[in-house]
């Protein structure tokens, strides 16, 4: 079992279900269809409105807005500074992207008190407060935001030009954390080309998880990380493809204490311009 503060589990929902100041973010978004079950006083949300996701040969992708717009969009959810957010999906295999990890950093970068479901819709279920999404109407839309600038110096993310500045520097360890077909060069999201980054790792997400979804432990993720010759001295820096899969990876390891940078851009805006292999 993951031990952190901020990792959480059924219990957590119960003992502040009755809070003024508790939100709960089923963050699956627009993959939810009718028939899921949903916390009863989930507001869904989609990864998608809180992103930059209108650059140029995918320039900035990936990034999230000015932290003021991002307080703005929180708060048409009843989402402020003084919220306590959890966030949950369905982390069962092929279910989930990490995107209970991407609210997390952003909330993070909001300065808002925010924690992870352990286990997601499993854990949701065993509270008994859910209810069935019945019609199309109970369905969650995307509000993607085009016009609206990403926000280019936040210091747990790294940009493109420093990536390709110090990605060869023997201190810096870059994993990739998507599938591992994608790392052998297999396209699924529709990137320029296949293959990962010259010279990283891969570490597909999934491998943090037991069959059941939940987090391996603290000492185990630790172990995988070592095993792959990195140090909590080193350097790391995750990527996917626009930053969802690597947010999960991101905030576990940093509650792990490695040292931690978030390639938001990813491999779809570094096939344009960095050394990529397969």
């Amino acid at each position: 079992m993951f031990k952190n503060d901020f990792v959480v589990r059924k219990d957590f929902i119960l003992e502040n279900r009755n809070c003024e100041n508790f939100v709960v973010i089923d963050a699956r978004g627009d993959m939810l269809k009718v028939g899921d079950f949903i916390y009863d006083k989930a507001v869904v949300l989609d990864w998608k409105e809180f992103t930059f996701l209108n650059g140029q040969d995918c320039k900035y992708v990936g990034l999230p807005f000015e932290k003021e717009l991002l307080l703005e969009k929180f708060s048409k959810y009843g989402i402020n500074k003084d919220s306590k957010v959890l966030v949950y999906i369905n982390t069962t295999k092929n279910c989930g992207m990490g995107e209970d990890g991407r609210f997390k950093f952003l909330l993070n970068f909001c300065g808002i008190e925010s924690y992870i479901l352990d286990g997601g819709v499993n854990e949701v279920l065993k509270t008994e407060f859910v209810k069935e999404i019945t019609d199309e109407s109970m369905l969650q839309k995307s509000n993607i935001d085009l016009e609206s600038p990403a926000f280019l110096e936040y210091e747990k993310s790294i940009l493109t030009d420093e990536l390709l500045n110090i990605y060869k520097n023997e201190n810096v360890k870059i994993l990739d954390v998507r599938y591992e077909e994608e790392y052998k060069g297999h396209i699924i999201f529709g990137e320029k080309f296949g293959g990962h980054i010259k010279g990283s790792m891969s570490f597909p997400y999934t491998k943090m998880y037991d069959d059941e979804g939940y987090l391996l432990s603290n000492e185990k993720i630790e172990s995988l990380i070592l095993d792959k010759g990195i140090s909590k001295e080193d350097e790391i820096i995750v990527y996917c493809t626009t930053g969802i899969r690597a947010s999960i990876v991101y905030e576990i390891l940093t509650m792990l204490n490695f040292k931690v940078r978030l390639y938001d851009e990813s491999f779809s805006r570094w096939c344009f311009v960095g050394e990529y292999e397969v």
